[in-house]
């Protein structure tokens, strides 16, 4: 039997998605933090033209609920391209055997 491996220490972090290049990873923000920088983003552009934030905050959800099938059809995308890899790797897998 073999001896349980320890596993060695890690830095807990948070995943951003990002626009041009997917996920990073990063242990300086949080995502209460990105909330709170989107917030005092909007109380500046409030402070500085407050109809153009006004008008943001009631579209906002509007948006959100237009672009909400996409996402749903993103998470469907990707389990089909999550599906399809592990059925591809599935022969790698067996013939590497029960060592790893």
């Amino acid at each position: 039997m073999r001896a349980l491996q320890e596993r060695p220490d890690t830095v807990r972090t948070h995943q951003i998605k990002s626009v041009t290049s997917g996920p990073i990873e990063s242990p300086l923000l949080q995502p209460h933090d990105l909330a709170m920088i989107g917030f005092l983003l909007w109380l500046l552009l409030f402070v500085f033209c407050w109809p153009l934030a006004l008008l943001a905050l009631v579209l906002y959800p509007l948006i959100w609920l237009i672009l909400l099938p996409f996402r749903l059809l993103g998470f469907a995308v990707e389990g089909v391209f999550s599906f399809l890899h592990a059925l591809l790797m599935l022969p790698a897998r067996a013939l590497r055997g029960p060592n790893r």
